[in-house]
């Protein structure tokens, strides 16, 4: 019994990465085809443990009717180390639609820039920390937050909930009617 378990893997996800092949299924080509880093995890040949965003987020962005263009500020230092894994993230969002950019505001490139844009969108960057998000769409209207702020910290690990939250943000601020400035 235990001898067949890995043969059943391997054959399962042969059988995904052939699904992932074809062309109604380029999204998950898109994600790095994921089915052949599930067959290769169960067969613990490569570990799941990573901060990759999962096809669910990517089809999420990708194929949500978004009717107004979104930017994700992410404010930034030269001395934060999650910094940069944020600024990944967020771009790898705004890869999956064009109604999405994401643009990294650093302190240490333009202060006076940097306090100015802070000012319009209520973020506490300066004062409280980085990296503060700001998702903002072309009517205006936006959300601004510590990032790390609505998890007691940074995630560990696979943890990818932290990334959910931003894109929920901006599906809210993509797809909502647009209002007149």
């Amino acid at each position: 019994m235990r001898r067949g378990v890995p043969l059943v893997l391997f054959i399962l996800g042969i059988a995904l990465i052939g699904i992932g092949t074809l062309p109604q299924f380029d999204d998950v080509t898109k994600s790095k085809n994921i089915s052949s880093v599930i067959c290769l995890s169960c067969l613990g040949i490569t570990s799941t443990a990573s901060d990759d965003l999962t096809i669910d987020d990517l089809t999420r962005v990708q194929y949500t009717p978004f009717r107004q263009r979104v930017t994700i500020y992410m404010f930034s230092t030269e001395t934060c180390t999650s910094c940069p894994r944020v600024m990944e993230l967020c771009r790898e969002i705004a890869k999956f639609s064009d109604y999405v950019t994401a643009s990294e505001v650093k302190y240490d490139d333009d202060v006076e820039g940097f306090r100015e844009l802070a000012s319009l969108y209520k973020a506490k960057a300066e004062s409280v920390g980085v990296p503060w998000m700001v998702v903002v769409n072309e009517s205006g209207s936006y959300v601004s937050w510590l990032y790390e702020s609505y998890m007691d910290g940074y995630p560990k690990g696979g943890d990818v909930r932290y990334i959910i939250q931003v894109i929920d943000k901006v599906i809210a601020l993509g797809t909502a009617e647009k209002t007149a400035t």
